[in-house]
């Protein structure tokens, strides 16, 4: 899968590096972006999809946690995926910074429900047993131990600002409109609230300059797990602590408005 998804890229890559506009679709994982890049590649538009640039720091950010609870195989196969990807994306970006027109799309998506479908999918492997077994409560728990939860909240730190230089909280973002434009030198950057993506699909053709409709992909509810899932989501009531963690941040308060975070915020503690 990793080796088969890497050549993947590569070629892709080498498309790109022969454009002098190119098109990212760029972001966290798990916020609506396959939509997103699928929707493109049906309509002929070639496009590049990647969750980080910075994986460095992602590797620092993630490895507390992460290398915390893998076998010892499973982390020297972790690092050696993660030296193959490095030095290869590293001159992909270089390249990159040169073309004279970068247009990056972005998504932002309510935290909780995002970690909880990058628990199903990112951590599968992990989690298999426990999802096998349907015991809600073990699935709980390693929730909460295994699984980098600040991700969200540090993106656009690690990666927007760290790589491109753009400091997304610098800008006022539109949370009644649910999507924003950045102009920046020769990057134009499209921010999208996952919330609202229904509704600023014309946006989303506007800044492509191609009309295009919106198809979606690699939704947990269409997944082998998707049973469990739909249960674990449905039952799952976060505690006070991590609902007060992750709603007080900047991220949040930057991108949704009080009303927003206070009916997300009911939302977990009444049921979904």
């Amino acid at each position: 899968m990793f080796l088969t998804d890497y050549i993947e890229k590569i070629k892709l890559e080498n498309q790109i590096k022969r454009q002098n506009e190119v098109i990212l679709v760029y972001q966290m994982g798990k916020v609506g972006s396959t939509s997103i890049y699928e929707t493109l590649k049906r309509n002929g538009i070639l496009s590049y999809h990647i969750h980080d640039f910075n994986i460095l720091r992602r590797i620092l950010r993630q490895s507390s946690v992460t290398y915390k609870y893998i076998t010892l195989l499973e982390k020297v196969l972790f690092t050696l995926r993660d030296i193959c990807i490095f030095l290869p994306r590293k001159m992909f970006l270089k390249r990159l910074k040169k073309k004279s027109k970068i247009k990056i799309i972005t998504l932002v998506r309510e935290p909780i429900g995002r970690n909880i479908s990058g628990l199903f999918q990112v951590r599968i492997t992990r989690i298999k047993k426990l999802i096998l077994s349907r015991d809600i409560k073990l699935i709980e728990k390693k929730f909460y131990e295994d699984f980098p939860h600040f991700y969200p909240l540090v993106w656009f730190d690690d990666e927007l600002k760290s790589i491109f230089g753009i400091d997304i909280y610098k800008y006022n973002f539109d949370k009644e409109k649910g999507y924003q434009i950045i102009k920046r030198e020769n990057i134009e950057v499209l921010v999208l609230k996952l919330e609202k993506l229904e509704v600023n699909k014309k946006i989303v053709s506007s800044f492509l300059s191609h009309k295009i409709d919106l198809v979606g992909a690699n939704k947990s509810e269409d997944k082998w797990y998707s049973d469990i899932y739909k249960e674990f989501r449905g039952n799952f009531t976060p505690n006070l602590k991590y609902i007060d963690t992750l709603y007080n941040s900047k991220y949040m308060k930057h991108f949704y408005s009080e009303e927003e975070i206070e009916e997300f915020r009911n939302g977990w503690l009444m049921g979904r």
